[in-house]
């Protein structure tokens, strides 16, 4: 939490400020300044801790690459590239240059021999490359020198022929690993014979790894320019490097020889001193460049992502708002007071008004089940107890003869307990097989008591 002075308002300042000014003091040191000052004091005491993503200059927050906002804690959506006017392309190549030697000194950039052999393969570079056909051509630069590898050409085989006159031809043979090892180390060597094998020539080729610069001005299309301008690179050199090759006399008289054979020219990786991709990715936002690429909008060259008003791909979140978060552009669905909204895109939505009307009539409908259950269950229950009542069975009985039920006595205890009694009704079942019809039953004669008179 940021502190804040302690002020105390006083309706006028020291003698030292004008008249009828309102001023402040702090408590901690005693001091007085006017409502401006301290309203900028308070100010600066806030944001000079809660830059975000900046720092602080005295004034305002100075927000890093791909931030903005007063706290510096915005993301930018999109921000415009910077075109130079000049583009390079860098196109990577390698020959052998046969008829020099390499030495160990070489392997120094700042030797003697590393120089010399480096202005002299520069200098024919630039023969080769300068010219009407190519004016985009800059120039060349060694990137390293190096020694031919084990079992590749590396020793001049001379042969004298004769009598006379004596006649030499050369030519260059392969070594395996271990004969060309022999040869760097010891030195020298001889066969019996006309044919002599000279031990300068195991290390007398060298191999260069260099780089052909081009330079063109910009233009949307500079790449494909630059891609085709690569053919012309390759075609000069390996004319230049197969004229040797056909005609053996000429080298004897160049200052370079080289390999056909060994000379490569990448078409395919090169490198550009502008790509709005990289810059897109080193401009934008920490851990966020993976998301922006370069678009042209509004007529202008600009880094956008997915969120990006205007931009191609911009992702459609119908009615809600695209939000770019480290884990990439999503769609922040709204909550309005008539709609819910939800998807990936905010594409389906649900009427409020509509969902708690159905939710309504869902309780009022299991409502009423319920009810209707309880109503149904007491009656299922009243049914089950008037299935059978023996009472009324006997009080049917009408007949001559027969027995006619007058009632069922009930004890006082059973009375209270109606549960029970009901229970008992329901089971008695009366059964008249073992009643004797015809079996003469007796019964005192009433008397009639009369009382004595008084």
């Amino acid at each position: 939490m940021t502190h804040r002075p302690s002020l105390q308002w006083r309706l006028f300042c020291p003698s030292s400020f004008p008249q009828d000014t309102a001023c402040f003091r702090d408590d901690s040191t005693q001091l007085f300044a006017t409502a401006n000052e301290v309203r900028m004091k308070d100010f600066q005491t806030l944001y000079r801790q809660d830059c975000h993503n900046g720092k602080w200059n005295g004034h305002q927050c100075e927000c890093k690459s791909g931030y903005t906002g007063q706290l510096c804690d915005s993301i930018l959506y999109s921000f415009p590239v910077e075109i130079p006017n000049v583009v390079n392309a860098t196109v990577s190549m390698i020959v052998k240059v046969t008829n020099r030697n390499f030495t160990s000194d070489m392997k120094n950039k700042s030797s003697e021999a590393y120089k010399n052999f480096q202005n002299l393969f520069l200098s024919q570079m630039d023969k080769v490359y300068e010219g009407d056909d190519l004016p985009q051509y800059k120039e060349v630069i060694i990137r390293e020198l190096l020694l031919p590898k084990a079992g590749t050409p590396g020793v001049c085989h001379h042969t004298v022929q004769g009598p006379s006159p004596l006649r030499r031809t050369s030519h260059t043979v392969a070594l395996p690993p271990h004969l060309a090892a022999f040869f760097f180390l010891a030195g020298c060597w001889r066969h019996e014979g006309n044919a002599e094998v000279f031990p300068a020539c195991s290390n007398g080729s060298i191999v260069v790894e260099s780089d052909v610069i081009l330079e063109a001005s910009y233009t949307p299309e500079y790449q494909t320019l630059f891609r085709n301008l690569t053919k012309i690179v390759r075609n000069k050199i390996m004319n230049e490097t197969r004229a040797y090759e056909t005609d053996t006399s000429l080298c004897q008289n160049a200052k370079l020889c080289y390999n056909t054979n060994f000379t490569t020219v990448d078409m395919e990786t090169i490198k550009f001193s502008f790509s709005p991709a990289e810059l897109c990715n080193q401009k934008a936002a920490e851990d966020f460049g993976q998301y922006f690429y370069p678009e042209v909008v509004e007529g202008r060259l600009t880094c956008v992502n997915n969120c990006t008003q205007g931009a191609k791909s911009q992702l459609n979140c119908n009615l809600g708002r695209c939000q770019l978060l480290r884990s990439g552009p999503h769609c922040v669905c709204p909550n309005t007071d008539t709609h819910w909204y939800w998807g990936e895109t905010c594409q389906s939505r649900a009427s409020k008004r509509l969902v708690y009307g159905l939710a309504g009539t869902v309780l009022a409908v299991l409502l009423v089940l319920v009810v209707l259950a309880v109503f149904l269950g007491r009656s299922q229950r009243r049914q089950h107890r008037a299935k059978y009542n023996p009472s009324q069975a006997w009080q049917r009985e009408t007949l001559p003869g027969t027995f006619k039920s007058t009632g069922v006595w009930e004890g006082q205890n059973l009375k209270e307990d109606k549960l029970g009694l009901e229970k008992g009704r329901s089971h008695f079942q009366p059964n008249l097989q073992h009643v004797h019809p015809d079996a003469e039953l007796s019964f005192q004669s009433p008397k009639v008591v009369k009382s004595a008179a008084p």
